[in-house]
């Protein structure tokens, strides 16, 4: 009897285990998407640094970038990264996708103070560059930290 009984619990456990194993689980709402007003907002401060950026004006590029990024938001930075290498090699912004998928913004940014904004771009000269903006909080309000951009491979 206790033979049958462990070759019962073997035979159930080789069929039940895998089929639990094998359900999809249900989606749940990502966390690290943004809500709307917080992503308008966000979008407000990035539209600025790149209108900014095609009028190759440094300190309205860098009007929204967090206090501690002080020793590099200067003219001479923005010339070379931003106009030296950026505006040469990809000419001026034209128009972003926000990639959803690749945007982490913490809900609770308290717990988490950094995040992530991931963007399909076309710029005049190419159009597969990937916009990648670092953000952090100072206070009670998002700034950012980094602007690169990137061709899409």
């Amino acid at each position: 009897m206790n033979r049958l009984l462990c070759l019962a619990l073997v035979a159930l456990t080789l069929v039940a285990v895998p089929a639990v194993f094998a359900q999809e689980p249900a989606p749940a709402a990502d966390p690290a998407a943004p809500a709307d007003d917080q992503m308008k907002g966000l979008d407000a401060m990035v539209d600025k640094a790149l209108e900014a950026y095609n009028n190759q004006d440094f300190k309205a590029f860098y009007a929204d970038f967090t206090s501690t990024m002080a020793g590099i938001t200067t003219e001479q930075a923005f010339s070379t990264m931003y106009t030296n290498m950026y505006f040469n090699k990809y000419g001026k912004y034209k128009s972003r996708e926000l990639i959803k998928e690749e945007t982490v913004v913490p809900a609770n940014p308290a717990e988490t103070p950094v995040g992530l904004l991931q963007y399909k771009a076309v710029f005049e000269k190419n159009e597969q560059v990937k916009i990648s903006v670092n953000i952090t909080r100072e206070g009670d309000a998002w700034k950012l930290m980094q602007v690169q951009f990137n061709k899409i491979q």
